[in-house]
């Protein structure tokens, strides 16, 4: 359902220049100057809290998140009210490994660099986006007393998508909500002689940013 609304809302990104377009072409047939597009670069830096979720096929053990950090940069290219956002962002959250049974609990730091290309609508004060989250560094280790690897961070797509809102407050302050989810979920062992597992990881971020 989600793949499916995200990709609805993708598709109406051009029918929004299409619609400028049409608005320009109509009026200059009527003998009126058609209205130029305004077209800007907005860069700025962002940073906030965001809550990271599992869901998950590990029967062994319960796969946790929780609340984390996130900091970024960005780049929007703007045609009137519509353009395109490029950032750049890192993150860094927990992940607790919980055994069904009397084994110690498994806690790590999960650290991700992720590259975000935005659809972006910036009607008024309000700031709308949607698009792919390229999956570019992914980290996420731990070494057991017995001396086992367990690599959390090699389960993670290639690709997710990220759909949010904000408001511009001010000249040069945003405020940014966004839910990022992963289209299909990530299969694989994340230590040796382990069970293939499917897991799926879903976060909700809230971000402030200053922007130019």
């Amino acid at each position: 359902m989600i793949k499916r609304l995200f990709l609805v809302l993708l598709l109406m990104a051009p029918l929004a220049v299409s619609a400028q377009d049409y608005y320009n072409d109509y009026y200059a047939t009527k003998g009126y100057q058609a209205k130029k597009p305004k077209t800007s670069i907005d860069w700025g830096l962002t940073a906030g809290a965001g809550w990271y979720g599992y869901n998950s096929s590990v029967e062994l053990y319960e796969v946790k998140g929780g609340l984390g950090w996130q900091a970024g940069l960005q780049a929007a290219f703007m045609w009137n009210s519509v353009g395109v956002r490029f950032e750049a962002n890192y993150a860094r959250h927990g992940v607790d490994l919980i055994p069904h049974g009397h084994y110690p609990e498994v806690k790590m730091s999960y650290n991700k660099v992720e590259v975000p290309i935005l659809v972006a609508f910036n009607p008024s004060i309000f700031r709308i986006h949607l698009g792919p989250v390229f999956r570019v560094l992914n980290n996420c280790q731990h070494t057991t007393v017995d001396g086992l690897l367990v690599d959390f961070g090699m389960l993670r797509p290639t690709v997710g998508f990220t759909v949010g809102a904000g408001l511009k407050l001010g000249r040069h302050w945003i405020l940014d909500l966004r839910y990022n989810g992963d289209f299909s979920p990530a299969k694989g062992v994340f230590y040796d002689g382990g069970p293939e597992v499917s897991i799926r990881e879903n976060s909700l971020q809230l971000s402030v940013g200053f922007v130019l």
